[in-house]
């Protein structure tokens, strides 16, 4: 089984627009965060029916390995989230309805209804309840993984909220690695803390990463290589209860990152690497959402 972890509980104040743009955006929704009216990152609007958590979700969906979305969010966003899950089953309804004037669908009425009837049944129950994060996404993520106690998934992959472009090769391409299929690079060995190590013998880890392309030197004048270098990306991909356990010794220890395997670096955990993609930006700023938007009505 796999889950994917959807980290949306941040504030992402450095996306939030100015007061005016915050009131005309108010049309669609409102907000009340810490007596601001104020409209967090992942829910801001990158077409005028569809929020950035939207998209993302929406892309894990059209993924069939993908069994269960888990979103955790802020308790302060429940609205908000309200709202873009409705968003999200009209948007599926309208696709369903698009693949069948498209001729992908049968013609038959009574079938029509039928595949549609399914096809939004299944994107309810491949979400679950949402879970509250913590003040850190490392304590969102462990309360997402503590949230998944029940289900025991094998797999979890863990996506940032505010990349919502992430294609279904980069998602496919962690899982195959996961699963010691043979795609990306081959897993980076250390020495396993025995016990933090996996039952499972192939790679227990999977980071994903934009490979440095530009000339780097630091402002001393000194030329950097970048043969080893890459720019973070999700999402990252786990063995459920490696990562569970990884996170249990961080909290132990009192070590936190911000990011999941960097615990894996912590505690000499092997992990493989498949190559990002330039596409799969996170969203950060005001410049992101602007960029967002054009990316979305290509």
């Amino acid at each position: 089984m796999n889950i994917v972890l959807i980290a949306a509980a941040g504030t992402g104040m450095r996306a939030m627009p100015n007061k005016e743009v915050v009131i005309a955006s108010n049309r669609y929704f409102e907000a009340s965060i810490e007596g601001d009216l104020c409209i967090p990152k992942q829910y801001q609007l990158i077409s005028q029916q569809t929020m950035v958590l939207t998209e993302t979700i929406r892309k894990f969906l059209l993924v069939p390995s993908i069994d269960f979305v888990q979103v955790i969010i802020n308790p302060n966003h429940s609205k908000l989230y309200d709202r873009m899950l409705s968003q999200l089953m009209h948007s599926t309804r309208v696709q369903s309805k698009a693949e069948q004037r498209e001729g992908q669908m049968e013609r038959d009425e009574h079938r029509e209804v039928s595949r549609e009837e399914q096809r939004e049944q299944s994107t309810n129950t491949r979400i679950l309840l949402p879970c509250f994060g913590g003040g850190t996404r490392q304590e969102s993520v462990y309360n997402g993984l503590k949230a998944l106690r029940g289900i025991a998934p094998i797999n979890v992959l863990v996506h940032d909220a505010a990349r919502p472009f992430v294609s279904d090769t980069v998602i496919n391409n962690v899982l195959a690695l996961l699963n010691g299929h043979e795609t990306g690079k081959q897993p980076r060995k250390g020495d396993v803390d025995e016990n933090i190590r996996s039952s499972e013998k192939e790679n227990i880890a999977v980071d994903v990463g934009l490979s440095v392309i530009d000339s780097l030197r630091s402002r001393s004048g000194d030329n950097i290589d970048r043969e080893n270098l890459y720019h973070v990306q999700t999402p990252q991909g786990f063995r459920y209860e490696t990562l569970w356990r990884l996170h249990q010794q961080a909290r132990n220890d009192r070590f936190t990152c911000s990011d999941d395997i960097a615990l894996c670096v912590r505690y000499s955990v092997p992990y493989g690497f498949v190559e990002g993609e330039s596409c799969n930006y996170k969203i950060t700023t005001r410049y992101d959402i602007n960029h967002a938007r054009s990316d979305y009505n290509l």
